[in-house]
């Protein structure tokens, strides 16, 4: 029990060691305003949605923390965004290694 017990507490340390928060800018360049933004890993089927909070207006460029970005490993996503509209912006490579800045358009 105290083993299983010890390498569920280290697996979890090794996990929050190799989590890391990042923070990124996203610039609207469409004229509409941005709801949501999603992350899909390149080569996965993992998508993660990013907190936009109450959104992006068009013309403004936004501050967004990712908390739960994974391993160093996993830095080339495709970021997709979607408008107030419900239509999808096209999808956007970004590595988050990388870049701290990229912008959504048309």
């Amino acid at each position: 029990m105290r083993t299983f017990l010890f390498i569920a507490i280290f697996a979890g340390f090794t996990t929050a060691l190799l989590a890391r928060e990042i923070q990124f800018d996203v610039t609207n360049e469409t004229a509409q305003k941005i709801t949501t933004l999603t992350a899909l890993e390149k080569g996965a089927n993992r998508r993660i949605p990013l907190f936009v909070g109450k959104g992006i207006k068009p013309g403004i460029t936004a501050t967004v923390v990712w908390a739960t970005f994974a391993e160093e490993g996993d830095c080339l996503w495709t970021v997709q965004a979607k408008f107030e509209n419900g239509t999808l912006s096209k999808p956007v490579a970004v590595d988050f290694c990388k870049q701290k800045e990229f912008s959504i358009k048309e």
